[in-house]
């Protein structure tokens, strides 16, 4: 109870004083988008069989896994949920709300409509019901999600996640009646199969958002404003834990298996550890008990090494195999320690990882579809820059040329007539 008490956890849900101030943009955080963008983009195109190229794919091997992509939409949520924090620090108030809805609509849906409409063009086989159900956020529970982009279940969640915010934002709640009120929902829907797993899925990746706004509202910044850490370490073990599926493993193994389970589950906490930690090294947060938190970083996959040793099945699967290495690198270069700023190469990438992640699988069908080469390693190298290009390209037209004139549109004929 202490360290409940000393981590803020059973404190009302608002922004302390501290937070409330503006703070520089955290072009740290930026990169992070644009690493976790570059890791869902990569793990499809070599984990997606034939996307690319229709007659040839690469074979498996452990550079197929050098990315954390399931990791990284956890971190996504982590984000959003922090930057909702960071920009929404005054009390709630109707004109907040409003506006509040306003940008949240202006930032997400016209890039998301755009990406609907590009889906539907490079592969038109889904019914109109299904689209308009994605174009209005109910997939992947009301209807399923578009076949040309089966990445937009993600969409849903932010929505569903930012509805969800207003409710804090009014009422204020504590911190640790939420948190055990969603593990409660997650926890239900893995044990219970019968249990609705959407709602466990949701609740499960709540959590996740939740703590992105707890850093955010609760957890004072250090003064010091360039640390370093073992950056590189953390992310490897994010990729350790990633692909070891620590959780899955964990669960099954105590004879605990849910096949029905959603894209969010239970399991996926055990990923929590690591996604918190390279948060709270990267927005440079105080958070108390962090050498507890780092050994718990390293404990999970470790433990997973030991066990799958002991069972000798570590080396059976490619993945369990890179997450090993992950590991052992993570473990040697440990001392080396890095300043955030290193990720801010990935600046760039970051501030057009939405369109990224919106439009590069529907980017891949075109790409499979027109590109005149295939069936060879070089036509798939081709293809691969093609893709990459065009994704790049189209999204930094989007996010940086359309977004922003449609941003300053609609606040010059909404937001500022309502200030």
């Amino acid at each position: 109870m202490m360290l409940i008490q000393q981590l803020k956890l059973t404190d009302k849900l608002h922004p302390s004083e501290e937070n409330k101030k503006k703070y520089p943009y955290n072009y740290a955080i930026e990169g992070l988008r644009g690493l976790a963008a570059l890791w869902v983009g990569y793990a499809h195109v070599f984990n997606f069989e034939n996307f690319l190229d229709p007659t040839y794919h690469p074979p498996k091997s452990y550079w197929t896994y050098l990315h954390a992509s399931h990791g990284a939409v956890l971190i996504f949520f982590l984000l959003s949920g922090y930057v909702i924090g960071l920009t929404n620090t005054k009390p709630c108030s109707q004109s907040g709300i409003v506006k509040y809805l306003m940008r949240r609509g202006v930032r997400l849906f016209p890039i998301y409509a755009v990406a609907i409409l590009f889906s539907v063009l490079v592969l038109p086989k889904d019914s109109l019901i299904k689209i308009l159900g994605n174009l209005f956020f109910l997939q992947p529970f009301v209807v399923p999600v578009l076949s040309s982009n089966p990445i937009l279940w993600t969409l849903n969640y932010e929505v569903i996640y930012y509805l969800a915010f207003l409710v804090i934002w009014y009422f204020q709640p504590r911190f640790i009646y939420l948190i055990l009120g969603s593990l409660t929902v997650s926890i239900l829907g893995w044990f219970i199969p019968s249990f609705p797993q959407f709602l466990s899925s949701y609740a499960s990746g709540w959590i996740f958002w939740l703590i992105g706004l707890w850093l955010a509202w609760r957890v004072e910044p250090n003064l010091d404003r360039s640390p370093k850490f073992p950056l590189i370490s953390y992310l490897l073990l994010l990729g350790a834990t990633n692909h070891f599926a620590t959780g899955k493993i964990v669960l099954n193994g105590l004879g605990f298996p849910n096949s029905a389970a959603g894209i969010v589950n239970l399991s996926d906490l055990f990923l929590l550890p690591i996604c918190l930690m390279i948060m709270v090294v990267i927005t440079n947060r105080q958070l108390p008990g962090k050498s507890q938190l780092n050994l718990l970083c390293f404990t999970l996959p470790i433990l997973n090494i030991l066990f799958l040793v002991t069972m000798g099945r570590l080396l059976e699967n490619l993945r369990w195999g890179m997450a090993a290495l992950y590991t052992i690198v993570a473990l040697i270069i440990f001392g080396y320690k890095q300043k955030a700023n290193i990720l801010e190469k990935l600046t760039y990438i970051g501030s057009i990882s939405y369109g990224f992640y919106v439009l590069h699988i529907p980017m891949m069908h075109l790409v499979k579809t027109d590109f005149p080469l295939q069936g060879s390693v070089s036509s798939f190298c081709l293809r691969l820059l093609t893709w990459f290009a065009l994704t790049v390209g189209f999204s930094s037209l989007l996010e940086l040329v359309m977004q922003p004139k449609i941003k300053i549109w609609f606040n010059s004929k909404f937001l500022n007539s309502k200030t």
